[in-house]
């Protein structure tokens, strides 16, 4: 949950700079209520079991698990055809080969050492760690992707 307040600042800024785009959000259920109302959000696309992929299972469960998610978010995309995604969670690299695969146009992502999809994005900016050094907040962080 505290990784998805972080995108509030970038659903502003975006809102701000593109007053007639439509700002939409992939989240899990949980953060649906989470979500909910935020003024500068256009749209909220929940993705089923999305929140069921930190739970412990077995490895056969977990590839099924993440065919699925994957299938459902590729669907998602697909339907709603945006001209840019941005990819906040650059530590789950699905989420850098889903908008490929669903032919979104550009693609802004971040790129570090061992990326395995990082090739997908369109736009790379580079991933600056967090916690190492302590001199930038994660919300800078996910404010760099719309950095000019």
């Amino acid at each position: 949950m505290g990784d998805s307040l972080f995108l509030t600042p970038v659903i502003t800024a975006l809102k701000r700079t593109f007053p007639q785009a439509t700002v939409m959000i992939t989240c899990s259920e949980p953060l649906q209520e989470l979500f909910a109302g935020y003024p500068d959000l256009d749209k909220l696309l929940v993705i089923h079991g999305l929140f069921d992929i930190g739970k412990p299972l077995s490895k056969p469960r977990k590839l099924l698990t993440y065919i699925k998610l994957f299938w459902k978010t590729y669907r998602v995309l697909r339907n709603e055809r945006p001209d840019v995604v941005l990819i906040t969670q650059p530590n789950f690299w699905p989420n850098q080969l889903i908008p490929w695969v669903a032919r979104i146009p550009r693609r802004i992502g971040y790129t570090y050492r061992k990326a395995r999809a990082s090739w997908t994005l369109t736009d790379k900016i580079p991933y600056v760690n967090t916690f190492q050094p302590a001199d930038r907040h994660n919300t800078d962080t996910v404010l760099h992707l719309v950095a000019p």
